[in-house]
């Protein structure tokens, strides 16, 4: 902590701020600094000697570093979540009753994303300018298929697939000034990150489960429960709440309603 707030003021005091690739350096070593911090918290607070899981803290340094250097400003976010499955009116994926339909699903995976990506590269995920959704509904009135274009501050955008009948690579892209970031086929498990640069080689980033993908969720639930808390830092409510606030109205704009929400509706 002494040696960032030393470089920190010296920078501040004597560097070219004008150069945006010093401002660069400075939040890279800021971020690298809050997973070092993180990572004591967890050693001297919890009491926990492993620290920070190897695989998250090397998959958060590279994102941080790629995202905040080596692709320039963040530009769009792409992905998909798509399968095919036969329709089937009882199926919790179709029937309204269950809260059936993609967005809720599976469109939260991608939702979920954007969100990650945003706090990752802007330091906090600012509220949406514009939302837009155009899909498909299944003979049961949920969403079958749903496209939606997500507009932000500074001219981002985060466009996304989520199907129960279309074939996909299901991969995340993040596109920048500079170059693109790509987790490639089933995102929301991804063990590698690749860097693509124009006229340069890709750049391919590991971090493998410790386990099978699973620990992460289940030790912070642990920890949790052992220290009486009612939400994890990591994964707080009003992240839900705001997850879930962005889906409704993509679910508006689709006209999906389910049995229990117009009862509610009624006076």
């Amino acid at each position: 902590g002494l040696i960032l707030m030393t470089v920190l003021a010296a920078v501040l005091l004597w560097g070219d701020l004008r150069n945006k690739y010093v401002w660069v350096v400075v939040l890279v070593m800021l971020a690298f600094g809050a997973i070092g911090w993180y990572d004591d918290w967890i050693k001297i607070v919890r009491r926990d000697p492993n620290g920070l899981k190897s695989r998250w803290k090397y998959l958060l340094q590279s994102i941080f570093g790629l995202a905040a250097g080596d692709i320039g400003r963040v530009h769009a976010i792409q992905s998909s979540f798509c399968f095919a499955v036969p329709f089937n009116a009882e199926s919790r994926l179709f029937n309204p009753a269950l809260a059936g339909g993609t967005l809720l699903d599976i469109g939260i995976y991608n939702i979920a994303a954007t969100r990650w990506v945003l706090q990752a590269t802007l330091g906090r995920c600012p509220e949406p300018t514009r939302m837009h959704a155009a899909g498909v509904l299944a003979p049961t009135g949920v969403d079958q298929r749903v496209t939606a274009t997500l507009e932000f501050p500074q001219g981002i955008s985060s466009q996304f697939t989520c199907a129960f009948d279309s074939a996909s690579d299901n991969a995340l892209h993040i596109l920048g000034s500079a170059g693109s970031i790509t987790l490639p086929r089933n995102f929301w498990e991804a063990t590698e990150a690749t860097l693509h640069r124009p006229g340069r080689m890709p750049e391919l980033l590991h971090a493998p489960y410790a386990i099978n993908g699973f620990e992460g969720e289940i030790e912070e639930t642990m920890r949790c429960v052992q220290a009486g808390l009612l939400q994890s830092p990591q994964m707080p409510h009003a992240e839900s709440l705001a997850i879930v606030g962005w889906l409704d109205e993509l679910r508006r704009q689709l006209g999906v309603r389910y049995p229990f929400e117009l009862k509610e509706s009624k006076p």
